[in-house]
């Protein structure tokens, strides 16, 4: 749940969290160790994005206890490091590593990372300010003065916290919970988490304590979050059967649970992208079976009909429809520190007498357990992969002249796929598709089939990882540009998982644009389900590679690395909970305010 709320945009109760901009990370370590700051700076993309050239900063003089400094400038001891753009735009610089903030020889990390506190504190401040949804209307402020009052004891609280971990290394959470909860922050997060977390805890403080001691005991009973099989009465009231279906990519794991939904009446199909739902609605519906899309974008639903099929992303699963099939997609995804809530809440909450799951074989463990705590009968299907997967030798070596009709390039920005389009096609002289998360189902939809039919001159694909979510195209090697990716907060070399993942979509066993051409010439006899079809061919090897040679050792120990079993699941609790807690608040409270605070009381 932690992990659900600490991101923007993920669902409707964390909606509120607006992006936060994340600067060069520093490398934390504890204790009195200092930690290296990056010495470049990264403010020139930041200023690029709002169309100005890099400006004239003021160099700020860092002080601690609440005094001026000579010039005259810092309420409370520290200075905001600001600038203007050509359009009027007052930002934050990223002086990490200069002169002024640079440890000295007798600097902990405890004195820098109090230097930043103070710089985050005047940022923060300043953005509540200049925001178009102003604190003083949102948050409950009378007016701009009382704002900046209460902001002012906010961040002299914030100095008397770093002075205690400064002078006098108190830094526990019960002797310095204030220091303790930002340093947490910022270890977990980076500047994104500490800025979040500093926005939260100056909220916190501007709530008045209206709670009393039994009524703090009725809030941490309704924010024990510990028994979620208890949250779904109805559903565990039906005797459900659990299929899981599990093994590596490409081995035909949600083929044979879409095969039981197409001859189930009601059923319910959820996968990680509206690509993937996609995909399923336009499949179904080519095989004569009418099929609803629900997404977070869009909503197709047949007119006249009682009955149907729903193929949705994972976050819009219908939990209050009774159906006879449901399947879940890459089940494997509950345990992602973003989305994972959405996957544990389809998989206890479906009101399916008959439930697949589709994933990976280290989920194994973690599902059995849920199914036991809830009563669920389970049946592991396991399942090997239907052509083989080989490592290259080397990578390309940096020369997209060697690539090879049937290879996809696989990236980590939509900029930079773009960019990569344009350069193979400059020097190959052959076309090229694209595919990534946020275009368009259509817009996929077509370039999917562009690559995937060998009688044209779309030799090759540059995709995202949406492509190691299930999506079914004919790549016959994957070629991976990096082994690094930007998880919101800084960038991160991929895991295993990963890498395994997006690798195994190499020598696909099928394309849905295949799949869709047979099921509009085939019939099934019995009007349900199509038989099982018979392949035009053997399966292709799957060829793995790199670009660069310094990223092939990685892809090289990934693909032959063990991967963990599955430890935790996410977790949201539904909204009758979050009804109930709020009710311990004042109707004014903002909504924010309640939803991290259940989080915080969570054990």
């Amino acid at each position: 749940m932690r992990a659900a709320l600490r991101r923007p945009g993920q669902c409707a109760f964390c909606a509120f969290r607006t992006s936060e901009w994340t600067p060069s990370s520093f490398n934390w370590q504890n204790g009195s160790r200092r930690h290296r700051s990056n010495v470049k700076s990264s403010f020139s993309e930041r200023g690029s994005v709002f169309g100005g050239e890099q400006p004239t900063v003021i160099t700020p003089r860092w002080t601690f206890g609440g005094t001026r400094d000579r010039d005259g400038r810092g309420r409370y001891g520290f200075n905001d490091r600001y600038s203007k753009n050509r359009d009027g735009f007052r930002d934050r610089q990223n002086t990490y590593g200069k002169a002024t903030t640079q440890p000295s020889p007798k600097q902990s990390a405890y004195d820098t990372f109090g230097e930043l506190l103070m710089r985050e504190c005047g940022f923060l401040k300043h953005k509540l300010l200049t925001s178009s949804d102003s604190p003083t209307k949102s948050w409950g402020f009378t007016s701009t003065s009382h704002f900046k009052a209460e902001f002012g004891r906010f961040t002299e609280d914030v100095i008397a916290a770093a002075q205690k971990a400064s002078s006098h290394r108190i830094v526990s959470k019960e002797k310095n919970p204030l220091f303790a909860q930002l340093r947490e922050a910022f270890i977990r997060g980076n500047i994104g988490g500490l800025a979040a977390e500093l926005k939260y805890r100056f909220l916190a403080s501007t709530i008045p304590e209206s709670s009393t001691e039994p009524t703090l005991a009725f809030q941490q009973k309704v924010a024990d979050l510990r028994h979620p099989v208890e949250w779904y009465p109805k559903t565990r009231a039906l005797q459900r059967t659990i299929h899981l279906h599990v093994g590596p990519t490409n081995s035909g794991k949600t083929y044979h649970a879409l095969k039981r939904l197409e001859e189930a009446k009601t059923g319910i199909y959820a996968g990680p992208l509206r690509l993937l739902a996609h995909e399923v609605y336009t499949r179904f519906n080519a095989k004569g079976k009418k099929c609803a899309l629900i997404t977070g974008e869009e909503r197709r639903i047949p007119e006249g009909l009682d009955v149907m099929m729903h193929s949705c992303t994972v976050e819009m699963v219908p939990l209050n429809a009774k159906v006879e099939v449901a399947v879940i997609d890459e089940i494997q995804m509950m345990g992602d520190e973003e989305r994972g809530w959405a996957w544990t809440q389809a998989f206890m909450g479906v009101e399916a007498t008959e439930v697949h799951l589709c994933g990976e074989l280290r989920t194994v463990q973690l599902i059995s357990k849920l199914c036991t705590a809830m009563g669920d009968k389970l049946v592991i299907h396991k399942y090997e992969r239907l052509g083989p997967l080989k490592l290259e030798s080397r990578s390309l070596d940096g020369n997209l002249k060697k690539l090879q009709k049937g290879d996809a390039m696989i990236l980590f920005s939509r900029v930079a796929i773009h960019a990569m389009k344009s350069n193979i096609e400059k020097l190959t002289g052959k076309r090229c598709a694209v595919v990534y998360g946020s275009l368009p189902p259509e817009t996929r939809a077509s370039q999917a089939a562009l690559f995937n039919d060998p009688n044209n001159d779309y030799d090759f694909l540059v995709a995202s990882n949406a492509v190691g979510m299930g999506l079914n195209l004919s790549i016959k090697r994957i070629i991976f540009e990096s082994v690094s990716k930007h998880d919101g907060y800084a960038h991160r070399i991929l895991k295993v998982p990963e890498i395994n993942q997006i690798a195994g979509r190499a020598g696909r066993f099928k394309s849905a644009h295949q799949d869709v051409q047979r099921a509009s010439t085939e019939v099934a006899n019995d009007g349900s389900s199509l038989d099982v079809p018979k392949w035009d061919s053997k399966p292709n090897v799957g060829l793995v590679t790199t670009l660069n040679q310094f990223d092939f050792p990685t892809i090289e120990k990934g693909m032959s690395a063990q991967v963990e079993p599955l430890p935790t699941a996410g977790l949201l609790p539904p909204s009758d909970i979050i009804a109930k807690f709020a009710s311990f608040f004042p109707s004014d409270t903002p909504f924010s305010y309640i939803i991290l605070r259940l989080n915080e009381l969570a054990p």
